[in-house]
């Protein structure tokens, strides 16, 4: 119901079941709003996406807040502070302090659009959004809120573009490398060294245990679980169990540290015998000096290059590596895969050409020989005729 007030503002009210639920007031020249914002509530009473507008008023910040401490101990704690990073770092102040039911799609698109434009990859705005999501459904659930404004809007598809050329360390590098944190602590080079071996992650690395490694009939590992910095371990990204053979300088660094640990011990640790810290791992040895500009995963990527330069099959190393299938692993390794199968195969075309041709000369050369023994025989013959 409209009704113009004496100073010529209208007023709307929604009734249902006899009973106000809404009122709102606007200015003498919106009343074509007014009668837009009768029709949109009386639908959504219609459709039961009614929410009261004084509930609707909760800032979104506020509602993030009760959202983290009503998942707190439900959801797993990754996974929350994934939440909360998005909403505290990436969602726009402006936003964050309007009324939650104020927020609309058009806005939501307009911030999306802004971390595209500054540089932020497509993914990870995905993510973010994501993660804002949760928090207008869970406002939903609790009536704060009647619609999900992101469920209108979509992130652009990103324009395809190259794969980034995979960092890997050159032998003399990883080498340099190792020494520079032989000096700062030795237990610590090896772990390199260990990564460099077997081209684990470092959460994997984090969380592998004293009963995971078998000596006999050939050195190995099982790689089963993963531990983030701060988390409680986890299965691996991919979700499965791996075997990852070691090679002997892996089972010499391996069977150092496991000396006198009990099955379920860590195998590394750090200084202090505790679960290594990424963070404080790379502090103690400066990375950012030591590291030339390398990442401690590029050291996986180490691995797995090298290995295929060694002509290993694409399927083995998808194997050690953990990747859900082999094609990962091309389309993840497909620029240097491509230069180093390459070599491989001309070395092999090479090789091949020339089995061929010592097999041919092999055949041809007693050929030859009883030629030439049948041409002195004749000639003899003659000279004695002569």
């Amino acid at each position: 119901m409209i009704t113009t007030l004496g100073n010529g503002k209208h007023r709307v009210r929604i009734y249902t079941g006899g009973v106000e639920v809404a009122s709102k007031v606007f200015e003498p020249n919106q009343q074509s709003q007014a009668r837009e914002w009768e029709v949109t509530q009386k639908i959504a009473l219609r459709e039961q996406t009614f929410i009261k507008p004084v509930k609707g008023r909760t800032k979104f910040a506020t509602v993030a807040v009760a959202f983290l401490e009503a998942k707190d101990g439900v959801m797993n704690p990754q996974s929350l502070d994934a939440i909360r990073f998005a909403t505290e770092t990436y969602f726009p102040e402006r936003l964050a302090k309007l009324p939650i039911g104020r927020i609309t799609s058009p806005m939501i698109a307009q911030w999306y659009d802004e971390l595209l434009a500054a540089g932020y990859q497509r993914s990870s705005v995905v993510r973010w959004l994501t993660a804002v999501k949760s928090v207008f459904t869970w406002a939903i659930s609790q009536e704060l809120v009647g619609a999900d404004p992101i469920s209108k809007t979509s992130v652009p598809t990103a324009v395809a573009t190259s794969p980034e050329p995979i960092r890997a360390m050159t032998y003399e590098q990883s080498a340099s490398v190792v020494a520079g944190a032989a000096k700062r602590h030795g237990p610590y080079a090896e772990i390199l060294e260990f990564f460099l071996e077997t081209g684990l992650r470092w959460g994997e690395l984090a969380d592998l245990r004293v009963s995971r490694y078998e000596a006999i009939p050939r050195p190995y590992i099982t790689v089963s679980s993963s531990a983030s910095d701060g988390y409680e371990p986890k299965s691996t990204k991919s979700g499965r169990v791996r075997r990852v053979p070691l090679s002997p300088r892996a089972r010499d660094i391996i069977e150092r540290h496991i000396s006198g640990k009990t099955s379920d011990a860590l195998i590394f640790t750090s200084r202090v015998g505790g679960r290594l810290n990424g963070t404080n791992f790379k502090r103690f040895l400066d990375w950012k000096t030591l590291g030339i500009g390398f990442r401690i995963h590029d050291l996986r990527h180490t691995a797995a290059t090298r290995w295929l330069s060694a002509g290993i099959d694409v399927a083995t190393v998808s194997s050690w590596l953990g990747h859900s299938s082999a094609t990962v692993t091309m389309n993840i390794y497909s620029h240097y895969l491509g230069g180093a199968s390459d070599q491989i195969a001309l070395e092999r075309l090479a090789a091949h050409r020339a089995s061929v041709e010592r097999v041919h000369a092999e055949a041809v050369e007693p050929v030859e020989m009883r030629a030439r023994v049948q041409l002195s025989a004749a000639a003899l013959e003659l000279l004695s005729k002569g």
